[in-house]
């Protein structure tokens, strides 16, 4: 409604309500039904009067609802010239030809088109697609609705209406442009003739990465026309690593907003900048001292070839340096090299320190490496344990270590006899301590007059992060003098008989007299 016509029903209603107000004490009885009838007329004019106020809000609703489709058919536009369509025809037999037929009827311009619907894939008869294409010289606009026809083997299921404005699926974007950490991007190639605004959404990710891994990288809500542009951060791109970026975008103007876009194609590059690529196969951790012990696995190198490994630590208040060359730790392993470097400065490092690692293999350097001595902490061996009776005893770091302030220790204790890689070797697990620890031993299962062995190994808690198990202690070696009792040795007896035999021997011949009878 213009300004002159709500001026004209403002003033209206205002004489309406100042005639109702106005005062009965002039009138004589006669003027009264007049009166009356003057009331109910305008009463009734302004009723009219709302509805046709109210008439073309609601004509706006009605015209701005976007028309529901079947629940098994989506049609998405790219508000261009194009509809596509995708129908499930879960209840129609895989072999069944089928056909959407659109149209678009009005005063001034009618256009129609169809498509054969047939299947995305061998393994998904069921889901079926098309585009319909429409030779027309202009494209959608906001007011326009088309009538949708489904057919199958011309057995028709219906016209639905469908309106593009209400579903808008743009094409696939360009393929993002990468700079350094700039990535740009065009939203529509060529430009969109009626779509102003768009949203964007930016994925990247290690090239061996899977796009869906939740850890890929994502710049969400980009709000943007024609030319996007983002930035990716440095701290999370590695130096010489390669990587991949992706986009799609939405539209936002008209409304509603459209649906999001397929992945534009994929982007490839290098990165320049980013953090130090570290070189393969090398751990390093410090005693949080003065010394950090470097371990590597040389097989691509081979074995003859020295290596060094030189580390550098460099700011305003103080600098050091420390270089050592690795050495196969055993004969058996030779790709296995090992070294230590050890500084010479006045304090131990601090949790703020962080130190350039370079790997040198005749002059050849594999890149530099950060390595932060608070995030690699393994100390030294604790002392050897004490045992008196049950009770454990030993010292987490001798000497006392000047930052670290809490440990977490695993005692073993086993049989001497036992070896320790026997999974009935007794652990007292996750005993947290400062520098001295104790643990107390189970006296039922110690045997008085035994001979046992105890270990112990220790990591740092605090500072954080937690480190590294140090190795194994020296063993402690004691015969149990409490326990359950030891059994006796086994007692062999014996019983020693006599045993006599009788031979009974039958003598033939004379017989021998009787004594009793001789005359003797």
């Amino acid at each position: 409604m213009d300004d002159k016509n709500q001026k004209a029903v403002s003033q209206y209603l205002k004489q309406l309500q100042s005639f109702k107000s106005s005062s009965h004490s002039h009138e004589s009885p006669s003027q009264q039904p007049l009166r009356k009838k003057t009331v109910d007329l305008m009463e009734r004019n302004k009723k009219t009067l709302s509805l046709f106020i109210l008439l073309p809000v609601l004509l706006l609703c009605r015209s701005d609802e976007c028309p529901s489709l079947p629940q098994n058919l989506s049609c998405y536009t790219d508000y261009n010239r194009n509809i596509t369509c995708l129908w499930n025809s879960r209840n129609v037999s895989n072999d069944t030809a089928c056909t959407i037929h659109a149209q678009h009827n009005s005063r001034k311009i009618s256009y129609s088109a169809s498509c054969h619907l047939k299947p995305v894939d061998v393994s998904r008869p069921a889901l079926k697609k098309c585009s319909l294409i429409f030779e027309m010289e202009y494209t959608f606009l906001s007011s326009h609705e088309l009538s949708l026809n489904l057919n199958c083997n011309q057995m028709k299921s219906g016209i639905t209406s469908f309106k593009p404005s209400c579903r808008i699926k743009v094409n696939p974007p360009a393929e993002p442009k990468v700079n350094f950490t700039s990535v740009s991007w065009l939203s529509q190639v060529p430009e969109h003739e009626r779509i102003s605004s768009y949203r964007s959404e930016l994925q990247w990710k290690k090239q061996d990465q899977s796009w869906s891994d939740p850890t890929v990288q994502k710049n969400l809500d980009i709000q943007c026309e024609d030319e996007c542009k983002a930035e990716l951060e440095p701290d999370k791109l590695i130096q010489g690593e390669r990587y991949e970026a992706r986009v799609h975008v939405r539209s936002v103007k008209p409304q509603p907003e459209g649906a999001w876009s397929d992945w534009s194609p994929t982007a490839s590059w290098e990165s320049p900048v980013g953090t130090i690529k570290p070189p393969s196969d090398l751990s390093c951790y410090t005693d949080y001292n003065r010394n950090i012990t470097c371990l590597w696995n040389s097989r691509n190198v081979s074995n003859d070839t020295a290596c060094i490994i030189h580390a550098q630590h460099n700011s305003r208040n103080i600098s050091y340096s420390a270089s050592c060359h690795l050495k196969p730790v055993d004969v058996s392993r030779p790709a296995l090299k090992k070294c230590s470097l050890i500084f010479e400065m006045e304090y131990t490092f601090l949790s703020s320190d962080e130190l350039s690692l370079n790997l040198s293999c005749n002059q050849m350097k594999s890149g530099i490496t950060s390595f932060k001595p608070s995030c690699h902490i393994k100390v030294n061996p604790p002392a050897e344990p004490k045992v008196n009776f049950t009770s454990v005893s030993w010292l987490s770091q001798v000497p006392e270590h000047e930052r670290i302030s809490s440990y977490r220790s695993e005692l073993q204790w086993k049989k001497q006899d036992q070896s320790w890689s026997d999974p009935t070797v007794q652990k007292n697990l996750d005993i947290q301590c400062e520098d001295e620890c104790k643990a107390e031993l189970e006296p039922d299962k110690l045997i008085q007059g035994k001979r046992y062995d105890a270990r112990v190994h220790v990591r740092s808690v605090k500072p954080q992060p937690e480190g590294a198990w140090s190795d194994w202690s020296p063993t402690a070696s004691w015969e149990s003098p409490v326990g359950t009792i030891k059994p006796p040795s086994g007692l062999l007896l014996s019983t020693h008989k006599t045993t006599r035999i009788y031979i009974v021997k039958k003598i033939k011949g004379p017989p021998i007299p009787d004594s009793g009878k001789s005359f003797l």
